[in-house]
Formats: structure tokens, sequence, C-alpha cells
């Protein structure tokens, strides 16, 4: 199991879908592991380990190896509703409803879950050079909450500006909420703000927001947020990136950018 970059097409980000964080922590493993160089096909399996898992997340439970069993089966079950081609492109606007994975293989004496992901994800998780966004798994491995994983996700795709200006209506779609927190109290108290603890406990963010109105009704949620480490200022302000910049975080660099080819691109963008 790899410790290495998470890369999604920003059409997945913003699909509807809903998992569980034991599901996520599984997809997100998986994903991290597809080849960044090469072409991959539904034949393809990933490999997850229990133990590593258990290192990865930090977890203390016993029954780990059964959770991770009754997840890979949710998932089985799970759909995601994708609106958008991958790469940006144009195309129908038809919703491409589809599975996550197609078939697992247990291995029970050795604590390892095989999974092929389905045939219609895999152009939004592999082969992409627009539109996408991509961060290290370690980032985000800890959290135990599930919406703070796709909000995570969310802000993440605007990095490069430290801010997002969603529509709770939006918000509401992508989390696949359905009829539940109609209230935006209800909807702040259990999914926003744990979301929003947990992503600054646990990973390198730290994030805050605002409301916005559209006449008398709050209509949008305004999030800001910067690295904990960059003493105050957000990453976009650095004045120059460096190579420990790359070690420290990988998902500086986009698939296929060799360390040179990354640090051209970042410090041209800090210059700007």
């Amino acid at each position: 199991m790899s410790k290495g970059l998470v890369v999604k097409s920003n059409a997945v980000i913003e699909a509807s879908y809903r998992l569980s964080v034991m599901e996520q922590r599984v997809i997100l493993a998986a994903i991290s592991q597809i080849r960044r160089d090469q072409v991959v096909s539904d034949d393809v399996m990933y490999e997850l380990n229990v133990n590593t898992l258990r290192e990865l997340s930090g977890t203390k439970s016993k029954a780990i190896y059964t959770d991770l069993k009754e997840a890979v089966n949710h998932l089985y079950e799970r759909s995601i509703v994708i609106e958008k081609p991958p790469n940006g492109r144009e195309g129908s606007t038809k919703k491409l409803k589809t599975r996550w994975i197609q078939s697992a293989i247990y291995s029970d004496d050795e604590g390892i879950i095989k999974l092929r992901f389905s045939k219609d994800i895999i152009p939004y998780l592999n082969q992409l050079n627009s539109h996408f966004t991509s961060y290290a798994l370690a980032e985000v491995i800890q959290l135990t909450s599930a919406h703070a994983y796709r909000l995570y996700e969310l802000l993440i795709q605007y990095r490069e500006f430290g801010k997002r200006n969603i529509a709770i209506e939006d918000l509401r779609r992508w989390l696949d909420l359905g009829d539940k927190y109609g209230a935006l109290y209800d909807l702040k108290k259990r999914v926003i703000d744990p979301a929003v603890r947990q992503i600054n406990e646990k990973t390198p963010y730290q994030v805050k927001y605002a409301q916005t109105k559209s006449g008398r009704s709050i209509t949008n949620l305004v999030f800001t947020f910067q690295k904990k480490d960059s003493a105050g200022d957000s990453e976009v302000k650095r004045n120059r990136y460096t190579q420990a910049d790359l070690n420290k975080n990988p998902s500086l660099a986009r698939p296929g950018e060799t360390y040179e080819m990354a640090l051209s691109r970042l410090n041209r963008r800090s210059v700007a």
C-alpha cells in the first residue's frame, strides 16, 4: 500500500456520493497506488494490507480487518454520480452513475484484500492531464469524519487560491445528504463544523469559513485556508519553493512532473 499521491479528476471531487470513513480510506489507499506514468485498465487489482492501513491511519482497533472487509463489501454496493467528463473535456451533460469497484478478493489468513476499480471510474483516476487535484495520502488518512474527507478535497482543489466559495445547495448535493440537515443550523452543527474541526486538528491546513447571503437568505459558505507551518502565510504567498518543500509535500508536483519542472512552475507562480 502506497503512502504516495491521491490523484482525482475534479469531476469526481464534485460528484455526488457518500462513503463511510473506512470506505474513504480504502478508496484513497487504492487510488494512491495507481501508476501515473501508465495507462491503467480495469484488469489491475490493488492490494490493501490490514497492518499497513492500521499504521497509516493510526488506529488501535483490534477489529480493523473485519472493519476493512465490511467497508469493501459496502463499497461493492456504493455508487457515484458524476456530471462532467474527465480532463475538462467538452461532452454530454448526461449524468454518469457507476460503481466504485467491480470485484474484490479476500485473503483472510494474510489480512489482505485486493480490489478492482470499475471500468467507468478509471478515466477519472488515471492519465489525467488537466482539471485534476492531487494531495498526499498521509494528509488525510487519520481523519475520522467522512464529511471531513470530502470537504478537504473540495478545498484542496482550490489550494492555489486559499479560498473557495461554495453554494450550500451544491455542497448538499456533493455530499449526497438528501433531505438530511435541511436547516442551516443542523447542517453546520452536524456536518460543516465537525469537518472543519477535524481538518484543523488532523491535516496540514487550517480552515475557517463565513456565510454569505443572496437577498435575505444565506446561500453560500466562503472557506479560507492556509498551511499550518507557513508562519501565517498561505502557500501562494511563499517567495520561493525549494527541493525541501517538494520532499515535505509531494502533492505540490503534478502527475508526470519532474522536481525541476515542478519547481520552475511553482516559482514562476510565486513571483507572479
